[in-house]
């Protein structure tokens, strides 16, 4: 497997290089160049661990205030970190962010002391901090491990992230991206993210043997021309919806609304692929659709948010294969499943998003066709890692009997906005609790659970748009909406959508989950919020301590 990661890396050198040699992008002393629209959507490079440990170097740069990027060894924007369960990770991230960086009328925010300050980390409250979120990965909530609250990293500053992936973390695809409040949304929407695969997958399900395997990664981008007043709705029920919100990219391919050059997938006639599919968009809903001459292709589904799709929860591997022709991703969902490339009568083959209904507050996300399927010989197929290859057996997983477990209590949040103000809350439904901005300088978390517990938590869309619910540290079951049962309630996220309220109803739109707090590597305190970024960084986040057993009793429930 050496092979395969500098071959990788020889790639993404190779297309940089040909960028500036081209003029097709900014020059290299830029720091994020990037495809034309129109190109292959090449795969990322691949960064392997290697005898148990992955350790890298990464620079945050910026090509002004729309482009950022994480370059591995000062070129390699964004490679996939490739990881098995029980490795070392060293990390050292060193931000290289200069003052072009700055959006004009950016908030800062005052000046306060962090609860808990990392040692090393910087408690700057600058508008070029930066930090690194591993998000879906399950490690602890700690200085040097995956912690948002404590760590700011100042521009010029190099800090070092140390953790071990946990050995019975589930195989599958997570990300990594910056968490600093306040500044997520731009330096997320320029484009600084890239995925994570824990391997193993095809010790739970065997149907991915042998595959080749594509990762492709949605982005957001800010777009270049206003909506229009005049021209029909794209969104009808939003007003001056002439255009997206945002314009999209696939592994940083353009996809420019208007512009009719789409990105490009090769696939060979009839061929099964993995595929690994990650939406790192700051704000935009992809509901994902494989269309063949107008008809929807079946998406055999393994994998969702991380975690393999299982017959249940009981500590079994039984793995299910679900069959969908669409799949719904909200900002930091994954999805991964099998798909089938066209067969030679075909004569359109495209990956296109459905159309999501954010509702009248919300952004307009317009159904719209993202890449063509070109059929390709075999020899002008990108070199792809094949799963399975060299992987080690996969132990039990977590989050295993959750939904055999008593709950010991059912809490309520809500989302809510005040939108004169630009203000977005996240709160717990309890006498005496009002909305409020996250304060990153809060002196006591907004909620207290004991370690080794599971608690149902009932989470309510009080706003006219949607939002995605997200927590650090831990995934959930999904076992209700709108108080009916889902179909999927043994099947565990990290992130769900929460539809809008249309303002008439008298029941607001919920969903129901099943949280669990048991594992003790996360014992510490960490956030939930929306993860439409716009939302998080206007404060619609909370935290949470999981603190040791038996010690809740004398604090805030």
């Amino acid at each position: 497997m050496k092979r395969v990661f500098w071959l990788g890396v020889g790639l993404a050198l190779a297309w940089v290089a040909q960028m500036v040699a081209r003029g097709a992008g900014p020059p290299a002393s830029d720091g994020c160049p990037r495809p034309e629209a129109g190109s292959v959507a090449g795969a990322p490079a691949l960064l392997r661990s290697r005898n148990g440990k992955l350790e890298a170097t990464f620079v945050l740069r910026n090509a002004g205030s729309e482009r950022f990027c994480l370059l591995y060894n000062g070129a390699v924007q964004s490679p996939t970190l490739w990881v098995a369960p029980g490795d070392k990770v060293v990390l050292r991230i060193h931000n290289a962010l200069d003052r072009t960086a700055i959006l004009p009328g950016a908030h800062q925010h005052p000046a306060g002391r962090l609860r808990n300050p990392c040692s090393g980390a910087s408690a700057d409250t600058s508008l070029l901090r930066t930090n690194l979120h591993y998000h879906g990965l399950n490690i602890p909530p700690t200085c040097h491990g995956d912690d948002v609250l404590g760590t700011t990293i100042a521009d010029g500053a190099t800090f070092e992230y140390r953790f071990q992936i946990p050995a019975n973390e589930p195989p599958g695809l997570y990300w990594y991206h910056p968490h600093p409040h306040g500044l997520s949304e731009p330096q997320v929407l320029g484009g600084a993210s890239g995925a994570l695969v824990v391997r193993g997958i095809e010790q739970i399900n065997p149907a991915v043997r042998g595959l080749p395997e594509q990762i492709l990664i949605l982005r957001d981008l800010a777009p270049k021309t206003e909506a229009s007043a005049q021209g029909p709705r794209l969104c009808p029920d939003q007003d001056g919806s002439t255009r997206p919100a945002k314009d999209v990219s696939l592994n940083y391919v353009p996809v420019v609304y208007g512009d009719k050059r789409l990105a490009q997938i090769p696939l060979k006639a009839n061929q099964r692929q993995f595929w690994r599919v990650l939406n790192a968009a700051a704000d935009t809903y992809f509901d994902l659709q494989l269309r063949y001459d107008g008809e929807p292709q079946p998406l055999e589904v393994v994998a969702v948010d991380g975690v393999p799709t299982r017959k249940d929860d009981l500590g079994r591997a039984y793995p299910v294969t679900l069959r969908a022709t669409h799949v719904l991703l909200p900002p930091a969902g994954r999805a991964e499943f099998i798909v089938r490339g066209p067969t030679s009568p075909v004569r359109e083959a495209k990956l296109l998003t459905l159309a999501y209904d954010s509702g009248p507050d919300g952004d307009c996300d317009p159904e719209r066709d993202l890449a063509r399927i070109v059929v390709a010989a075999k020899q002008k197929l990108p070199a792809l890692p094949v799963v399975g290859a060299a992987e080690r057996p996969v132990r039990s997983m977590r989050f295993s009997r959750i939904s055999v477990v008593q709950p010991v209590r059912t809490r309520r949040l809500y989302f809510s906005e005040n939108n004169d103000k630009g203000e977005f809350y996240i709160t717990e439904d309890r006498p005496g609790v009002e909305p409020k901005l996250f304060d990153p300088f809060f002196s006591q978390p907004n909620i207290t659970v004991q370690q080794g517990s599971v608690e149902d938590w009932i989470v309510e869309n009080r706003s006219r748009e949607s939002h995605a619910f997200h927590i650090h540290q831990i995934h959930f079951q999904v076992l209700e909406r709108d108080g009916k049962p889902t179909g999927d309630a043994t099947q565990l996220r990290d992130t769900v959508d929460v539809p809008f309220w249309d303002g008439k109803a008298t029941a607001y739109p919920r969903v129901k989950l099943r949280m669990d707090f048991r594992d003790p590597e996360i014992r510490g305190t960490f956030v939930y919020h929306c993860h439409i970024l716009e939302h998080e960084d206007g404060g619609m986040m909370g935290t949470i301590e999981v603190a040791r057993p038996n010690t809740v009793g004398a604090r805030r429930p």
